[in-house]
């Protein structure tokens, strides 16, 4: 009868350990959930900031302003088109 009484609370603290190890076990999961969520928004706030910025770069007046100051380029007074064609291949 001891016996039986000893494997009941063995068994008893067993499940109990158990179910302290899934706990900690959730709780640290969500944990790291959260910090990755965290990192998450962090990097799309970057990359809205970097997509801004490219676009800034992208401008074509700047990109216009670029090339007749810092390369002395020139708009041309005319221009010629050449057409292509199939049979001229």
């Amino acid at each position: 009868m001891k016996s039986k009484v000893v494997l009941f609370i063995a068994l008893g603290f067993s499940v109990a350990i158990v179910h302290l190890m899934i706990y900690a076990n959730t709780a640290s999961v969500g944990y790291k959930a959260d910090g990755l969520k965290k990192e998450l928004s962090a990097l799309r706030s970057g990359n809205r900031s970097l997509a801004a910025e490219a676009a800034k770069k992208e401008s074509l007046d700047r990109v216009e302003n670029i090339a007749k100051t810092q390369l002395k380029m020139i708009t041309p007074e005319r221009i010629k088109y050449i057409v292509v064609t199939e049979e001229s291949r």
